[in-house]
């Protein structure tokens, strides 16, 4: 074996090595892929509508991901329409206002929507 082909050797083992850490680095983070349950995801936007609980409460409250649950949420949002009564903006300690899931609809559309974006059941 030449020398060349001896570090080449070397190099590619580590190489192989440091590419095998940094993956399960990668996948690590990001922990399991989707750690919530439909059901709970419900419950987060529900309380978001009947308890008052802010956007970040509830994610936490129910442990979705905060990104995947104003995903959620902005979809439900969106769906229900203008609210019977618009609710205030809603100032946070810092950053923006809360803008969704402020106002009331009722009961029956709201359980319609969530239905609809939670579970994809359009019946």
């Amino acid at each position: 074996d030449s020398y060349q082909a001896q570090v080449q050797a070397a190099w590619q083992k580590s190489w192989n090595q440091t590419q095998s850490l940094l993956q399960n680095l990668r996948f690590r983070e990001r922990g399991p892929l989707k750690s919530w349950r439909p059901e709970t995801m419900a419950d987060a936007i529900h309380a978001v509508l009947k308890e008052g609980l802010s956007l970040s409460q509830a994610a936490r409250k129910y442990d979705i991901p905060y990104p995947t649950f104003v995903l959620y949420a902005n979809r439900v949002h969106n769906l229900l329409g203008p609210s019977a009564e618009p609710g205030d903006l809603r100032p946070k300690g810092r950053g923006r206002p809360q803008r969704i899931l402020l106002g009331s609809w009722p009961e029956e559309q709201i359980k319609v929507v969530i239905r609809a974006v939670v579970f994809r059941d359009t019946s």
